[in-house]
């Protein structure tokens, strides 16, 4: 019932179930940035249908790439490639391509990871 919010779907899989469930998966995909959160702390691993709803956002696609897959796969960088940022700290991390710096790329991170934190707000 209480399924219906991503984000309380999301809480519920930290706190109460404390692993991974069909139904709270499934409620957080409605969310590119839940989706990534959720196959990287609860169920700690890459599957197609949090890969799939990750990549609905350029930034979801580039940390899903790194922190979850942690390598390069065609559907993230087709993803992550619609924001030019994503695409260049991308191909420093994944592909290993200096076209920037890694203070560049830890600062984009930094900065990425701060926003999609306030979908916890």
């Amino acid at each position: 019932a209480m399924m219906k919010s991503p984000l309380w779907a999301y809480y519920y899989a930290i706190y109460i179930d404390k692993r991974p469930h069909n139904d709270t998966r499934q409620a957080v995909m409605e969310s590119p940035e839940l989706a990534y959160y959720y196959a990287r702390y609860v169920d700690k691993g890459a599957r197609d249908d949090t890969r799939e709803a990750a990549i609905k956002s350029p930034e979801s696609a580039l940390l899903y790439a790194i922190y979850v897959d942690k390598k390069p796969r065609n559907d993230t960088k087709r993803a992550a490639v619609k924001s030019k940022e994503s695409a260049l700290v991308y191909d420093f991390y994944l592909n290993r391509k200096t076209v920037v710096n890694k203070s560049f790329c830890n600062n984009y991170i930094d900065e990425l990871t701060e926003k999609m934190l306030s979908i916890f707000e």
